[in-house]
């Protein structure tokens, strides 16, 4: 438990060095960075090739059975029909503007 503690605090104050009189908002960015920091050992494994794909947790999808040109028939159907209301309700939102004099 002893360890946990210290290794906890040793990375608080590497944190806190790391950070120094950065603001909050830019500091998330650096430490999302280094969340998917690798061992070298992973990337040597991989050949050293980048792909971030590569290091993720990747869970198999299973077979619906779906033939795929008949899945990307129905998917290209519902893309159209989104696109075709998208179209729409970006007129609508451009006579309600020009209705109240923000015309685009």
């Amino acid at each position: 438990m002893t360890d946990n503690l210290e290794l906890e605090k040793t990375l608080w104050q590497a944190a806190d060095k790391l950070r120094n009189n950065m603001d909050a908002a830019e500091y998330k960015d650096v430490v999302l960075g280094l969340k998917f920091l690798k061992y070298k050992s992973d990337v040597r494994k991989n050949n050293y090739i980048l792909t971030p794909g590569r290091y993720i947790d990747f869970k198999e999808v299973a077979e619906d059975g779906i033939a795929f040109d008949e899945k990307m028939a129905t998917l290209t159907q519902t893309l159209k029909e989104q696109m075709q209301k998208a179209n729409e309700l970006d007129e609508a939102i451009k006579y309600n503007l020009a209705k109240i004099g923000y015309a685009l």
